[in-house]
C-alpha cells in the first residue's frame, strides 16, 4: 500500500472513475464484455458469437488476434498478428454495432489493431515498458490487465507508465496464479486509483476451480465495475443461447441489488458489480 503514496497518478484530481468507449461508460453502471478467448478466423462463427453476446446484453465485444508461437522464448515471443482474425472481428463489430476490445502485445501492431478496435488491452508487465508507453501515447482507451506472476506493485507501476499519455484507463484483475480462484484481494487498493476496475475470472472457471454462482457472488461483493465473459462457439454445446441470456439478466439484477445495498450502507464510488464466466453457445 505504501507504493501507492508515491504514484503521481494518485494526485490526478480530474480522474472521476469514468472512462468512455463509444457509448459505453465504464464506472457508470454494470459493463458486460464478452467474446472468444482464442483466435477465431471463421467470420460466420465470429459473427454468431458477437450476435449472441449482443442479444445477451453485452456492451462490448472482445476478441483475440494473436497466434501463439511454438517457441515462447524466441525474439518474437509477443505473438504474431492474425490478420484474418482481425478482419473477422471487424466484420462482427460492424454487424452488431458493439465496440471492440483487442489485446496487443507488440508496439508494431498498435496501428493495425487500432484501425478497427475501440479499446486496446495490454498486460501490466514492466518488461512491456515500451508497449505500455506506446499504448499510452496512442490516445486510445486502454484496458490494463493484471497478469499471472505480476504483483500489485507491478500493476501500479504499469498504470503510472500507461497513464503518462493516457487518462482513459480501465484496470482489470481476474484469476489468481495457478487458477485457484478470483483475485479479489486487489480490489480495495485498485479502487483508490479512481479508475474503473473490471473482473475477469474466466481462466479460473475454465480449469474447474469454482462455479458460476460462486464467481458471481465473489466478484459482485468485490466492488468491480464490470465483468469479462469468455464466449466460445461450439455447435454441439449442451448450453443454449436462452440459458446464456437468462444468466446475463440474472447478473444485471443481482448487480443492481448489490449496488442498492452498498449505497444504503454508505459505500460510495463502488461502481456496479461484476463476475466472469466461460460459456458455450449452441
Amino acid at each position: 500500500m505504501n507504493e501507492m503514496k508515491t504514484l503521481k497518478i494518485m494526485d490526478t484530481g480530474e480522474r472521476k472513475g469514468v472512462v468512455q468507449v463509444g457509448k459505453v461508460r465504464f464506472g457508470k453502471g454494470l459493463v458486460l464484455m464478452a467474446g472468444p478467448y482464442g483466435v477465431e478466423e471463421n467470420e460466420g462463427r465470429m459473427l454468431a458469437i458477437a450476435q449472441a453476446a449482443g442479444r445477451a446484453g453485452a456492451d462490448l465485444l472482445r476478441g483475440a488476434v494473436l497466434n501463439p508461437l511454438p517457441r515462447p522464448y524466441s525474439q518474437e515471443a509477443q505473438g504474431r498478428l492474425n490478420l484474418r482474425a482481425l478482419g473477422a472481428l471487424e466484420k462482427a463489430k460492424k454487424a452488431t454495432g458493439l465496440p471492440l476490445l483487442v489485446e496487443v502485445m507488440n508496439p508494431r501492431d498498435i496501428e493495425s489493431v487500432g484501425r478497427c478496435a475501440d479499446m486496446l488491452q495490454v498486460e501490466a508487465n514492466m518488461r512491456n515498458s515500451e508497449l505500455l508507453s506506446e499504448v499510452g501515447t496512442s490516445g486510445m482507451p486502454a484496458l490494463l490487465k493484471h497478469g499471472f506472476g505480476s504483483t500489485l506493485g507491478d500493476l501500479l507501476k504499469a498504470t503510472e507508465l500507461l497513464g503518462k499519455g493516457n487518462s482513459n484507463i480501465v484496470l482489470c484483475t481476474g484469476a489468481l496464479e495457478h487458477h485457484t480462484g478470483l483475485d479479489i484481494w486487489m480490489m480495495p487498493a485498485l479502487k483508490r486509483l479512481r479508475l474503473p476496475v473490471m473482473m475477469d475470472a474466466s481462466t479460473s472457471l475454465s480449469n474447474g476451480n469454482g462455479n458460476i454462482a460462486e464467481s458471481m457472488s465473489l466478484a459482485t461483493a468485490s466492488g468491480a465495475d464490470g465483468v469479462i465473459m469468455t464466449v466460445n462457439y461450439e455447435p454441439d454445446g449442451a448450453l443454449g443461447l436462452r440459458q446464456f441470456i437468462e444468466l446475463m439478466g440474472d447478473l444485471r439484477q443481482l448487480s443492481l441489488k448489490v449496488a442498492q445495498i452498498r449505497s444504503e450502507a454508505g459505500v460510495h464510488n463502488a461502481g456496479s458489480e461484476p463476475f466472469v464466466v466461460d460459456w458455450t453457445i449452441g
